[in-house]
This record gives structure tokens, sequence and C-alpha cells, in this order.
């Protein structure tokens, strides 16, 4: 593997409050760091990442579990949930969709 490409981060959300967030985050003009809006869930459904059932503490509206892909060529190679049955957002556990343990599984990848 040569090296990573970008890093996108993906939320059900619209377009401009991504472009606030990537911002806020200190990232404007940042090229590597891609955040996409899905703000009717679409590409979240069609992963098969949206949070199981509406819920009254997160809100009525579609949310995305919180994942990570590794996609090479256009082919997901790797993908990680957090905890999809005791914390689907991943509020709490966030260690398998963390940047180090996505690297780590890349140097794995042949």
């Amino acid at each position: 593997m040569a090296g990573v490409d970008c890093v996108v981060i993906l939320c059900v959300n619209d377009g401009y409050v991504m472009q606030g967030w990537k911002q806020n985050r200190g990232l404007a003009g940042s090229e590597l760091i891609v955040f996409l809006a899905d703000p009717f869930g679409k590409l979240t459904s069609a992963l098969g990442l949206n949070l199981p059932e509406p819920d009254a503490e997160l809100g009525p509206l579609l949310r995305g579990q919180r994942a990570a892909m590794l996609v090479i060529d256009g082919v997901v190679r790797h993908m990680e949930i957090s905890d999809p049955n005791g914390d689907p957002s991943g509020d709490h556990s966030k260690l398998n969709t963390s940047a180090p343990h996505m690297l780590e599984v890349a140097k794995g990848l042949k």
C-alpha cells in the first residue's frame, strides 16, 4: 500500500453543518480530509450503517453508526463498526474505528 489518498468523514447531516464542522476542527482547505454530507441518509442506509431504531435520547431522525472502512481501488477491504449492539452510535466505544487501529489493519492487508 502506497499511502493514504484521503480520509472521508461521512455524516447524516447537511453540507453547511459539515463544512462548519471541518472549519471548527481547523481543517478548512485540507484536501486530505473530506467532510461528506449525507443529508437524507441514503448512503448511510445503503451501507447498512443506520442506527437500528430511532431513540428518544438520540432523536427521531436517521443517524449513522460510527464506522471505519478501508477502501482500496473502490473496494471495501475492511470495515469496522463501533459496538453495533451495546453502543450503536459509537459514542463510548471508538477504539476499533480509530485511526491508529485502522492503520494497523491497513498494514496487514496485501
